[in-house]
């Protein structure tokens, strides 16, 4: 789960990710890192609203064919998708190909496993998008890795 609010760029921004893991095989080890494979599907939200009071929302189904969760020492994580970095020009989805976190803090009694920092950057849709041209705005934000049953 992720969420990120704020104004920029004369806009008043929300953005949210709700992601579902699935992890599959045995995990990749190696001296200071583990690594472990998987997917992940679920909903992508960026909407923002001008002092005007227009605005725009955009919501995705989103599926995560090539999922990597990076455990590095003992306190940083990495949630990864390869292609999300490599297949975009949209600054919003690129902004997932790595999301950086730790361990350290989390809250494990209620599910907390690990929490981290992203930003949710623009969709840069096209200027032919009309009313759904999305090319700046950019807020921080936070995420966290919970365990469900």
């Amino acid at each position: 789960m992720a969420e990120a609010t704020g104004s920029d760029a004369g806009k008043d921004i929300n953005c949210h990710l709700d992601i579902r893991m699935m992890l599959a095989g045995a995990p990749e080890r190696s001296a200071h890192r583990v690594v472990q494979h998987g997917t992940g599907g679920g909903d992508a939200f960026r909407g923002w609203t001008n002092p005007g009071g227009g605005g725009i929302s955009f919501w995705a189904d989103l599926f995560i064919s090539d999922l990597e969760i990076h455990l590095i020492g003992a306190d940083s994580i990495e949630l990864r998708s390869p292609g999300s970095a490599a297949d975009t020009e949209s600054r919003f989805w690129h902004e997932l190909g790595l999301l950086p976190g730790h361990t350290r803090d989390a809250n494990p009694a209620a599910g907390e496993l690990a929490h981290g920092s992203w930003t949710c950057r623009p969709m840069d849709t096209p200027p032919s998008s009309g009313e759904y041209y999305d090319p700046d705005g950019t807020v921080p934000g936070t995420w966290r890795l919970v365990a469900t049953p």
